[in-house]
């Protein structure tokens, strides 16, 4: 044997392994994982496609989040930041691929799961706050405005009101109710 020429090794390769598992065992569950609280099943079929796909660059695998704990001053610092965060907020996203711009759109009762959207790639990502507080820490994961949309333009339309109480009384009788100051019907 030469110096510069290796024999193969003999057996498969991992990929060879990996695609062999799939064609074997096609329909038979792979992975079982928890999605909003519900264990989804994912067969082989299902996984060998998703992985063929990320291969191929054609999907994105999703960054894998710090592995190192936090400090007690991060996880407090982080913890505030979340808490404040409302439906509707816009946020840069890191994908493992390139930075996206996401909005927020909803958050669990208990604020244990998170979704964020992406219009330009038509997808979802649920993000527990754990993995949030590790790409908030790493950059991946940055809001993009203070103040949610909503919030501004709710704002402003109350300090609009607020500053010409003629048109308080004039959408208040256009809607049927009473403006401020004008006795109410007392109940019969």
């Amino acid at each position: 044997m030469s110096a510069t020429r290796r024999e193969p090794l003999p057996g498969e390769t991992i990929a060879e392994k990996f695609c062999n598992a799939v064609r074997l065992r096609e329909a038979s569950v792979a992975l079982r994982q928890k999605e909003f609280g519900i264990w989804r099943e994912v067969t082989w079929r299902e996984f060998g496609e998703h992985v063929r796909r990320i291969a191929m660059g054609l999907a994105t695998a999703e960054p894998v989040a710090a592995q190192g704990p936090l400090s007690v001053d991060e996880e407090a610092d982080y913890d505030g930041q979340i808490a404040e965060w409302e439906r509707g907020s816009w946020f840069s996203l890191y994908d493992g691929k390139e930075v996206i711009k996401v909005k927020l759109r909803w958050i669990s009762p208990l604020r244990t799961l998170f979704m964020f959207s992406s219009d330009a790639d038509k997808s979802a990502r649920v993000l527990s706050p754990q993995t949030i507080k590790s790409y908030l820490k790493q950059g991946w994961l940055k809001p993009l405005e203070a103040v949610p949309l909503t919030k501004r333009v709710a704002d402003r339309m109350i300090g609009e009101f607020e500053r010409s109480p003629k048109r308080a009384e004039e959408l208040a009788r256009r809607i049927g109710a009473k403006p401020e100051g004008e006795p109410q019907p007392k109940p019969a």
